[in-house]
């Protein structure tokens, strides 16, 4: 299972533990096609790991609704890349943990 989570043409992704799956995320960009991996492109692994909610750190290069359509909930926690979260972020991402 490692081996094709890991593998970037399926999932760009780690469980970290049993309640936590990192990933690349997803990205509707077409114009770096190696990189354009949509929502869609996620659901089954997600439904089957009964991942329910994706906490977006990033910039969002996707539709959120391709997840929420699906029962997926999006929250937002962005912060910049390379720089610590602000309290904030790290208070509403523990709680979201919960």
């Amino acid at each position: 299972a490692y081996e094709q989570l890991d593998d970037a043409d399926f999932a760009d992704a780690h469980i970290i533990c049993p309640k936590f799956l990192a990933f690349r995320g997803p990205s509707e960009d077409e114009s770096v096609p190696e990189l354009c991996k949509p929502p869609s492109d996620y659901i089954a692994l997600f439904q089957n790991l009964k991942i329910s909610l994706v906490l977006r750190l990033n910039e969002p290069h996707y539709a959120k609704e391709g997840f929420s359509a699906h029962g997926i909930k999006v929250k937002e926690l962005y912060f910049d890349d390379c720089t610590a979260p602000p309290e904030q972020v790290v208070r509403d991402f523990f709680a979201a943990c919960e």
